[in-house]
């Protein structure tokens, strides 16, 4: 954020046509998506049709399923195991 310094007047006197830049001393953090919630995925070896970035959740095909996050398999932290997974897909 950028003041300028006359707003800061009490700190030392009348100050001339400068600024000053303050900054947060660690950045502010806002969580795009979280973790546990819940995600549709598509198992398969075959690719997603081509509008699956920008298609409604509605208009998804029966291939994509419902989980929540985290998804995988294998290191014990998953809440949607796919335990069949391991050498059919990725």
């Amino acid at each position: 954020m950028i003041i300028p310094l006359s707003y800061l007047r009490g700190f030392a006197g009348v100050v001339g046509l400068c600024s000053l830049a303050l900054f947060p001393s660690s950045p502010m953090a806002a969580d795009l998506v979280q973790h546990s919630g819940v995600w549709h995925y598509r198992k398969g070896t075959n690719a997603p049709p081509a509008d699956w970035k920008t298609s409604s959740d509605a208009s998804l095909d029966g291939s994509w399923l419902l989980g929540a996050g985290g998804i995988g398999y294998g290191d014990g932290d998953d809440v949607t195991a796919l335990s069949d997974m391991q050498g059919r897909y990725t």
